[in-house]
């Protein structure tokens, strides 16, 4: 076997500090860089065409996914052993970039995967391999986002330029502006898994019965505001006042009890903000390293510091 070169892609995984659901609307958001990331190597194959393998691997490094494609009129479509939700939406990704580059015509290619964090962390397994697939085809990856798995971008712009950033989605004109965010108080933020993964497609499709009402329109500034705040500010005080602000804010808006006052009511140490899609994944805390054991108590046994979870 003619076997060519082997290429090899990093794209890092994402939380959402401010502006969820809201950066649909316009708002202006702060996506986080975590320190955890997909990793992705393609092995290009010439005496072969138009055959596609693809293999992803979970944090453990065994198989989660295997799939097989070829091309037939242009097409890419899975093998008959293939035939499942996942491959039908790779097929989509694999389709449109070979829409935009013609590169499974003709030789093959063995696309491998592997994430560095759980996957039902809700870190971003979609989004970085977004970004791999398109940092390696050269593709648009916005364009790539949009013809597969739909949502702001903001996820694939963090993994694309491996920062953090505050975006701005206004129709399909996206700023992307990297920053830094590294607080005065960062010792006293952690992140803790709810033990549960939401599907932020779902949680998208559900937000849009409320995208057009006045509280949206209404809400944007603020949330603009405390943004703007909160990537910015080394008082603590200043911080978690904001966030509780953004937590009331889109309560109202989205009709759901907020999870400090749905399961954390009685925590002192500081505040809970719920992070990405509500209701799954990850929340952010503050207070003292003591006061976490207030959630292993009650079973949240994950919690990461933020030296642990985001990158500086």
């Amino acid at each position: 076997m003619d076997t060519d070169r082997e290429t090899y892609f990093k794209s890092h995984g994402k939380l959402l500090l401010t502006g969820e659901y809201l950066v649909l609307k316009g708002a202006k958001a702060l996506g986080l860089r975590a320190n955890f990331a997909q990793n992705f190597s393609v092995k290009d194959n010439k005496s072969t065409k138009g055959q596609i393998h693809w293999l992803a691997k979970n944090i453990k490094g065994e198989i989660w996914y295997e799939g097989n494609f070829h091309i037939e009129d242009g097409k890419v479509l899975p093998s008959e052993e293939s035939q499942n939700d996942i491959s039908l939406k790779l097929a989509k990704a694999l389709q449109f970039v070979n829409d935009k580059t013609d590169c499974f015509s003709n030789q093959s290619f063995n696309f491998t995967s592997e994430v560095e964090f759980p996957r039902e962390w809700g870190l971003g397994t979609s989004s970085t391999m977004l970004a791999n697939l398109s940092k390696w085809s050269s593709v648009d990856p916005f364009e790539l986002l949009k013809n597969t798995f739909g949502g702001s971008g903001y996820d694939v712009a963090v993994a694309m330029t491996n920062r953090h950033i505050l975006y701005t989605l206004n129709q399909d004109e996206r700023n992307i502006e990297t920053v830094s965010f590294s607080p005065a108080f960062k010792e006293h933020i952690f992140f803790v898994y709810l033990n549960e993964k939401r599907d932020s497609q779902n949680a998208v499709a559900s937000f849009k019965k409320y995208a057009e009402s006045e509280k949206v329109i209404e809400a944007i500034a603020e949330i603009n505001e405390i943004t703007k705040l909160v990537s910015e500010t080394n008082s603590l005080k200043e911080f978690e006042d904001a966030l509780k602000r953004h937590e009331r804010i889109l309560s109202d808006i989205l009709n759901e009890v907020p999870v400090k006052e749905r399961l954390f009511s009685d925590y002192t140490g500081g505040i809970c903000k719920s992070l990405g899609a509500w209701g799954g994944d990850f929340i952010m805390v503050t207070g003292k390293k003591e006061d976490l054991k207030y959630f292993s108590n009650k079973g949240y046994n994950t919690i990461l510091s933020f030296k642990e979870m985001i990158c500086e």
